[in-house]
């Protein structure tokens, strides 16, 4: 990584650094009058920072090959990652501040400035900014208040379209063909181009956590807990077949849980304060299940408030962001695998069609890994 204290050809970019990365220096783009600073490294063929395998092993499952590294300089607040169209990557500040980058090109690309916020409506709860990130085209829905921004970007720089939301609707975020909203009536699945509803999914009437798959076509929704319902219940809903499928899993009281949707929509996972299981959405069927049972590594790490992310591929594997550090699911054992970071994390993101891993620290750092699945 290039300092930008440093003098001579280093600092301006070009040369190549003594890991064998290539230093771009310090870049910058204008977007809507502000401008953000990247510094960045490309490496071509440098490991990543997980543990190497034995000559006679295979490589266990975690982040491999770096293949993009910067540094966002950000205001103060959690920073959010994401895969998004056309091979690149899009970076959110907490006021909505969005950048992006091509990973085709190591270049920057256009971003926008904080998106106003709006004046929140009679006793609206403040759940902090929320960004959808489009997979198919450049744009990006990032909410503050009662209105989602859609940000649809070009050659030119972007143009916004807002969207008007509920007393009580909420943006939920997630990177895909589509973008959803979701309120105590269930879920709303909108298109990027405008924001129109594409179709409804019913779910119970105090949601606690919602999400769905990157195409739009399978939602799953976790109830809020109160006096009369528990927190052990996920709502499942497909384009194709409408009817609530409805699963219970293990959980403390009155607490809440983590969803997630495998891309093709087969698998549900949810990781609560007892146990993480991986559902069969069709059938029922559980086809993974662990317990929490290590107080200080498990449970104590999904206590607060702290970012959370949960990600399910098609195989049934899992990526957890909690406690700010990232780790995979071990099925076999009793402990999860931490992933090598550096400090703590704000998100985590994964590219299923491609098996990229990006992670973005508290410090700006942002990585991009090739994914090793593992045996």
């Amino acid at each position: 990584m290039t300092d930008p204290g440093r003098d001579g050809d280093e600092a301006r970019g070009g040369d190549r650094d003594g890991d064998g990365g290539v230093s771009a220096g310090r870049d910058a783009y204008v977007a809507g009058g502000d401008q953000f600073f990247f510094n960045v490294s490309v490496y071509p063929g440098q490991p990543g920072a997980g543990t190497a395998a034995g000559p006679d092993e295979a490589p266990a499952p975690g982040p491999g090959r770096r293949l993009f590294s910067a540094r966002v300089t950000r205001r103060p607040g959690q920073l959010l990652v994401a895969f998004g169209a056309e091979d690149s990557l899009v970076i959110t500040e907490r006021d909505t501040t969005v950048h992006r980058w091509s990973l085709r090109g190591n270049a920057p690309l256009a971003g926008a400035p904080a998106s106003p916020a709006a004046p929140f409506k009679v006793m609206r709860a403040d759940v902090g900014p929320r960004v959808a990130v489009s997979t198919v085209a450049p744009a990006v829905a990032v909410t503050r208040g009662a209105r989602v921004t859609l940000l649809h970007f070009g050659e030119a720089g972007y143009r916004p379209t807002t969207v008007p939301l509920g007393t009580s609707e909420f943006l939920i975020s997630t990177d895909g063909e589509r973008f959803a909203t979701v309120d105590d009536r269930g879920v709303k699945v909108r298109e990027f181009a405008d924001g129109s509803v594409t179709w409804r999914a019913a779910g119970p009437r105090s949601v606690a956590t919602a999400t769905m798959n990157p195409a739009g076509t399978t939602v799953a929704i976790t109830g809020a807990p109160n006096m009369f319902t528990g927190s052990n219940r996920v709502v499942v809903v497909s384009r194709d077949d409408p009817r609530p499928r409805e699963f219970t899993f293990e959980n403390v009281p009155m607490a809440g849980s983590q969803v997630a949707v495998s891309p093709n929509g087969a698998l549900v996972a949810v990781a609560s304060f007892r146990e993480i299981v991986v559902i069969r959405a069709r059938t029922g069927d559980i086809i993974h299940r662990r317990r929490l049972s290590g107080l200080r590594d498990d449970v104590r790490s999904s206590v607060g408030t702290r970012p959370h992310r949960l990600i399910c591929t098609n195989q049934g594997d899992l990526l957890w962001l909690r406690g700010r550090h990232a780790v995979t699911v071990n099925w076999a054992g009793d402990q999860s695998r931490y992933l090598p970071q550096d400090g703590l994390c704000d998100d985590i993101a994964f590219d299923h069609a491609t098996s990229r891993f990006a992670m973005v620290s508290e410090s700006g750092q942002v990585d991009v890994f090739q994914w090793n699945p593992g045996p």
